[in-house]
């Protein structure tokens, strides 16, 4: 695990927003948190990630009406993590 910017590894970023949303279960629940726990990379998104979601239920905004999004929008947000991605290489 040589990843050294702080951004998350690429292949976390579903298993990140699963765990911080409360659906990961088992082994790959495991898994994530170990392995946020040495990568400053995912740990920072754990945190990030957190920090929208008690945005949005700030918003009174339930946390499952919020990932209900269009594939249109996720494609969207895809497209920004792998900006992101580019921006740091």
């Amino acid at each position: 695990m040589k990843h050294n910017s702080e951004k998350p590894c690429p292949h976390m970023k579903n298993l990140l927003s699963a765990l911080v949303d409360g659906s990961l279960t088992g082994v790959a629940r495991w898994y994530a948190e170990n392995h946020a726990r040495r990568c400053p990379g995912c740990s920072s998104a754990i945190s990030s990630l957190s920090t929208v979601r008690e945005r949005v239920r700030a918003l009174g905004v339930p946390s499952s009406e919020a990932l209900m999004l269009s594939q249109e929008r996720w494609a969207s947000i895809e497209a920004a993590w792998e900006e992101v991605d580019q921006v740091g290489t």
